[in-house]
């Protein structure tokens, strides 16, 4: 027997959301066999990069927010792996530090999705620091002369950091 093509459709329709679930299922797994860095922390509920994005959009000089979040990695510190930047979107990018300075990250974090838990919150980097964190980051000498002003940065301190293997 030929089916018709509500059958056809229904089974087309399943076989899709099998397969996606397939993949979801994958990438959670990554991420629940995951190595964390710093403080072991609840993977379960973390939130997308958008909500970051809308609680930096938010917030104001001095306002923290205690928050774990889904992100992916731009940029990591050359010199150690004291520091990353994320893609947030609309092409902004958050900075985050470690907690006490008590942990490091993988240089080779850039371009790979991890999950941060700690606090978000907005700062004024000056032009010391960000020729400092550009020096981490390998610029030139040109690229650094040309740094002159200080810059609001959207900043998150992670207590942890959990890398999928």
């Amino acid at each position: 027997m030929i089916p018709n093509w509500k059958t056809s459709l229904l089974l087309i329709a399943v076989l899709a959301v099998s397969c996606k679930s397939k993949t979801t299922d994958k990438s959670d797994d990554q991420m629940a066999a995951a190595t964390v860095v710093g403080e072991t922390f609840d993977r379960a509920g973390a939130e997308d990069v958008e909500s970051l994005a809308l609680i930096f959009e938010d917030a104001r000089m001095g306002d923290t927010l205690q928050g774990t979040f889904k992100v992916k990695v731009k940029d990591v510190c050359q010199m150690k792996g004291c520091w990353m930047t994320v893609e947030l979107p609309g092409g902004e990018e958050a900075r985050i530090t470690f907690k006490d300075y008590g942990f490091f990250v993988p240089k080779d974090l850039g371009g790979k999705e991890v999950i941060i838990n700690g606090k978000a919150f907005v700062e004024t980097t000056t032009v010391e620091d960000r020729k400092h964190l550009a020096a981490d980051a390998g610029k030139s000498e040109e690229e650094i002369a040309l740094i002159d002003s200080p810059v609001k940065t959207f900043a998150f301190e992670a207590e942890g950091v959990a890398i999928p293997e």
